[in-house]
């Protein structure tokens, strides 16, 4: 996706330098029309969140700054289920239906996704993290940076937190 994007920007780029600059709402239109397929890019199109890159970009710049703050994951239970049984609109469904609630739960922090069933927020300031961050139909797990060395180990532990929920769901489903 970061590579189509470049090539865009450099398509538009190259079309910039041979604009004749008096025409300026010529050169308007094209600046108009480059945001929004920059916004194209940068936002998932069924959610309207930002993407695994932009979320990155984030965390690179939080852990260069030596910032402390909160990663939440959050992952839908039984999509997988949901689209076989009932249809991949019904699992896009879902998967907005789960963004909006993470948003509302999350307030005015950073919401991402990163592909399918899986979203996280940045909680910038520890006093602003919900004491319940459980979003309906997901399992979360949450983790301060202050307590890792490095993006890829804060990211590991928020989705082992995830992955041991999810475990436990099964067991007790199957238990059943």
């Amino acid at each position: 996706m970061f590579a189509r994007f470049t090539n865009m920007f450099m398509h538009y780029y190259n079309k910039l330098k041979h604009i004749n600059f008096t025409n300026v709402d010529r050169l308007y239109d094209t600046i108009d029309k480059l945001k929004a397929d920059i916004n194209l890019y940068k936002y998932d199109y069924n959610t309207g969140l930002m993407t695994r890159h932009d979320l990155m970009i984030r965390l690179n710049v939080l852990f260069d700054n030596q910032c402390d703050f909160v990663l939440v994951m959050y992952d839908i239970n039984g999509l997988h289920t949901i689209n076989r049984l009932e249809g991949y609109r019904a699992g896009d469904a879902l998967i907005v239906k789960t963004a909006r609630n993470i948003e509302d739960l999350s307030g005015n922090h950073e919401s991402y996704t990163t592909g399918g069933d899986e979203f996280f927020v940045i909680y910038e300031d520890h006093s602003e993290v919900p004491d319940d961050i459980e979003v309906d139909k997901t399992c979360s797990g949450a983790e301060s940076s202050s307590k890792v060395e490095t993006i890829s180990e804060l990211i590991d532990i928020v989705d082992q937190f995830v992955t041991d929920k999810k475990r436990h769901i099964k067991k007790r489903r199957d238990d059943i």
